[in-house]
């Protein structure tokens, strides 16, 4: 299961169709285009998925992802954002 994190802050779990493992379809549909895998951010147990051209597109910014993610300075985590830490983390 993942967690799915909104720019507006709210979020919900998502499960893979196959229920261990998402597929890349899976995977840009729920942020919205291309993904861009970011693995163990600052040294947390967990990956992230998110939009590789969020910024490019103009996404919302997603506080929320952001300091969930440790993400600091002037960066911000843009559009929706999908947190994976368990066996569904990606190979």
């Amino acid at each position: 299961m993942g967690n799915l994190i909104y720019p507006d802050g709210t979020h919900r779990d998502v499960v893979p169709e196959d229920g261990k493992h998402f597929t890349l379809d899976e995977l840009q549909e729920l942020v919205g285009g291309y993904i861009e895998l970011l693995r163990n951010p600052k040294g947390k147990d967990f990956d992230v998925v998110l939009n590789e051209e969020g910024k490019l597109h103009g996404l919302e910014a997603n506080p929320a992802a952001t300091e969930y993610c440790g993400v600091t300075g002037l960066d911000t985590l843009v559009g929706n954002v999908l947190i994976l830490t368990g066996e569904e983390r990606l190979q």
